[in-house]
């Protein structure tokens, strides 16, 4: 990596177990202390306990048929509105099923916020090494998600008034 080993705090969210799997051990396997979460739920309660240095996000995250009644939108869209509203220090990596990402749907993406897409499809842990390693080399810069404003990188847990 970069001389002295930066371990990042990363959180999976992925519904999928065998997903979950594979990228928690992708993840430890260039040094990451992971946290997984299944839903929306355990995301959101993670990131209150624990600060975070990378978030891996399933776009396809599945919610509650209610919800996805109520607001016509899947579990990984909302959760992708919440990190970048109360957790905006984080780099944020999509993996998901969609193969590829059509112009419109990137764009939103990267309004949010988002660092990097990879297909499941086309899953290569090589693309998790060149997160860890961007990541780690902004916080080492002291450059959170590789901007210069001088703040420290992570996320960090919602301080409630």
């Amino acid at each position: 990596m970069w001389g002295s080993q930066v371990s990042l705090r990363v959180l999976v969210v992925e519904d999928d177990e065998d997903w979950r799997n594979i990228l928690r051990k992708q993840f430890e396997q260039y040094g990451c202390i992971v946290t997984t979460a299944d839903s929306r739920d355990s995301a959101e309660a993670s990131l209150q306990r624990d600060a975070f240095d990378i978030v891996t996000l399933d776009m396809g995250l599945t919610t509650s048929e209610s919800e996805a009644k109520i607001l016509g939108i899947m579990g990984g869209w909302l959760m992708l509105q919440l990190l970048a509203a109360e957790y905006p220090q984080t780099s944020i990596f999509v993996v998901s099923g969609y193969s590829e990402m059509d112009p419109e749907r990137a764009f939103e993406l990267g309004r949010y916020g988002v660092k990097g897409f990879h297909a499941k499809r086309h899953f290569d842990g090589h693309k998790i090494k060149e997160w860890v390693d961007t990541v780690t080399y902004a916080k080492r810069s002291d450059k959170p998600n590789g901007e210069s404003d001088g703040s420290s990188g992570g996320v960090y847990p919602k301080v409630r008034r």
